[in-house]
Order: structure tokens, then C-alpha cells, then sequence
């Protein structure tokens, strides 16, 4: 009769630990599933940051080329005048 009532014991404390394990679990499985919602969140949110500027690089780039040539033709504008102006101080220099 004694150990009848050792496997009683057993028993019931083995079936609240189950019960309080299983508790934690699904809390612990609870918070997991929150925090992969969280991070699902944050990488659509990084990817359209992503897609935005990559964007703004092409529209960069294309205006970097846009604008590079008017500048370009605008600096060779003024490199003109200023080799004539130079050769001219070359001249008066070797002539003295």
C-alpha cells in the first residue's frame, strides 16, 4: 500500500511539472512568434529603404552624367582663355 501511495505522489508531481513545462513553452513560443513578426517588419521595411535608394543612386548617376558634361563643357570654357592667357605670359617671359 505504501508504494501505491509513492506512485500517487509520483504521479501527480510528474503531471504538474508536465503542465508548468508546458506553460513555459508556450509562453517562451509566444514571444518567439512576436519577435519574428518584429524582424518580418524590419527586413520589409529595410528592403523598401533598400529599393529606395538604389533609386536615388540611378537618378544620381543619371544626373551626374547629365550635369558632368554641361560642367565639362563649361570648365573647358574657361581652361580655353586661361592656356591663351598662360602662353601669352610664356611668350613675355621668353622674350625678356
Amino acid at each position: 500500500m505504501d508504494t501505491l501511495v509513492h506512485a500517487d505522489i509520483f504521479f501527480f508531481i510528474t503531471a504538474i511539472a508536465t503542465v508548468v513545462i508546458a506553460a513555459i513553452l508556450a509562453i517562451a513560443l509566444v514571444y518567439l512568434i512576436r519577435i519574428l513578426k518584429n524582424a518580418r517588419y524590419i527586413s520589409d521595411k529595410l528592403k523598401v529603404a533598400s529599393d529606395d535608394l538604389e533609386k536615388d543612386f540611378q537618378d544620381l548617376r543619371k544626373n551626374a552624367r547629365e550635369e558632368g558634361s554641361k560642367v565639362k563643357h563649361f570648365l573647358s570654357l574657361i581652361k580655353v582663355p586661361a592656356k591663351k592667357a598662360k602662353a601669352k605670359k610664356a611668350e613675355k617671359a621668353e622674350s625678356k
